[in-house]
This record gives C-alpha cells, structure tokens and sequence, in this order.
C-alpha cells in the first residue's frame, strides 16, 4: 500500500495557502444590501455548535449543519456572501467535509 501522507500534506498546504490568500483580500468596507437570508446564514455561522467561544471571525465550521436549513437556496446565499467579503466557503455548502466562516466584515454586517 502506498503511502499518502504526502499528498494529504501537500493537500492542506494548499488549502492553507488559499485561506491566507482569502484572508488578504480587501474586502468591501461595507456590504451593499445584506438580505434577510444572508444575515440568517451569517447568525447560523456564529451560533454554529462547532464555534469554541473565542474570536469567531476566520473560525471554520462545517457547512453542512450550518447551510442544511437554507435547502436549496444555501448555495446561492453562501456565494452572494462570499462575494461580498461576508464570508469564506471551503467546498459546496451541503458537502461532507466543506467548511465556511464568518470575516471580520460580516461580523461588522451582523451588527450593523
């Protein structure tokens, strides 16, 4: 049996070189219009069981308890939120080992 190690490692390195790329990238200093289903998903993100209680802005939780109430819809609003610097997608919303997280602008959304 081969081993994988490598490949896993040389999988995690890229996964955490694309997290630090999209930690970097300027963000809108405030979101345009946030819908009601947008703002749910960003709440449904921060009220995740997965959040340890300490800062929650580049904590990733898993997608799929978190989107699972958006049905159909989740895919769309995760991508508008995305788009607008609110939030970080690691994989389709309702995969297995998919992960989202809130950035620091969709905290400041939230209270806005």
């Amino acid at each position: 049996m081969a081993n994988i190690r490598p490949e896993l490692d040389a999988i995690k390195d890229q996964e955490d070189a694309a997290r630090a790329r999209a930690d970097a990238e300027p963000f809108p200093a405030k979101p345009t219009d946030v819908t009601d289903d947008e703002r749910a998903l960003l709440r449904a993100i921060l009220d995740s069981e997965y959040q340890d209680g300490s800062d929650p802005v580049g904590l990733d939780v898993w997608s799929r308890p978190v989107c699972g109430q958006f049905g159909d819809t989740a895919d769309d609003i995760m991508d508008s939120l995305v788009e607008q610097g609110l939030a970080h997608s690691c994989g389709p919303t309702m995969g297995h080992d998919s992960t989202c997280r809130i950035t620091r602008a969709g905290l400041d959304a939230l209270s806005s």
